[in-house]
């Protein structure tokens, strides 16, 4: 089971933080994580839990733990989905991919 303690290791290796410089309020945009830095987090969290948020979600995201919950959430769906095809967003994009 994924724990918030591990996605946030990953945000932390990302920001080229020490978890414990994290805090769950801590801005995401208009803060002290800068664009690039904030996109390259969202790759490596999509990329380490095999989720993908889309534009419209990221959206919502205002602070470290908003996206730590959406990671979470993401990733409770994508084990209720089963098996077969999912449809993931990108973007405005809609890529298959086989699970």
């Amino acid at each position: 089971m994924v724990t918030e303690e591990q996605i946030k290791k990953i945000i932390a290796n990302s920001l080229n933080l020490a978890v414990d410089e994290l805090d769950n309020e801590t801005p995401l945009q208009g803060g002290p994580i800068e664009s690039l830095s904030y996109v390259e987090l969202l790759l490596s969290l999509e990329e380490s839990y095999q989720v993908v948020a889309s534009d419209k979600e990221l959206e919502q995201v205002k602070t470290i733990d908003d996206l730590i919950q959406l990671i979470l959430n993401k990733i409770n769906v994508s084990k209720c989905s089963g098996g077969g095809q999912a449809a993931r967003e990108i973007g405005e994009h809609l890529i298959y991919a086989s699970e």
